[in-house]
């Protein structure tokens, strides 16, 4: 039997673009205001629990018995984006080089330090986490 090539077409577009959803097309850079909000680390028992980005360009980090205040920089147009923070007292020494990504809209993976250069990827060695509920 033979079909009409608009049958044929639609179902050659249908299978490819299946085929991209189930392949995990990358997310898109996201708007600036998607961090802003609560975010709380995942599988971590010590350490930061819970980091807040504000719309002004402050955040705090509240870990298990203390609480920091700071500022960031988010630069989504790099690959991956960098995430620069500096923590209270503000000032050189205090400042950390990080990589972010999202990988959906409530979960983002954070890599880097204070003291050490920028990470260039992720590898193994990030911090996972969800956006918490406001």
């Amino acid at each position: 039997m033979k079909y009409p090539k608009s049958i044929i077409t639609l179902l050659v577009f249908t299978l490819l673009f299946t085929s991209l959803l189930f392949m995990g097309c990358p997310l898109p850079p996201p708007p600036p205001e998607a961090l802003i909000g609560k975010w709380a680390a995942v599988g971590y028992s010590s350490g930061v629990a819970v980091i807040t980005f504000n719309a002004d360009g402050t955040l705090v980090v509240k870990e298990i018995e203390k609480e920091r205040r700071g500022i960031y920089e988010v630069a989504f147009s790099k690959d991956p984006a960098w995430l620069d923070i500096i923590m209270e007292p503000i000032g050189q020494e205090q400042r950390g080089e990080y990589i972010i990504k999202f990988n959906n809209y409530n979960e983002i993976i954070i890599a880097g330090g204070h003291g050490i250069p920028r990470p260039v990827s992720f590898g193994n060695y990030y911090m996972t986490f969800q956006r918490l509920a406001e």
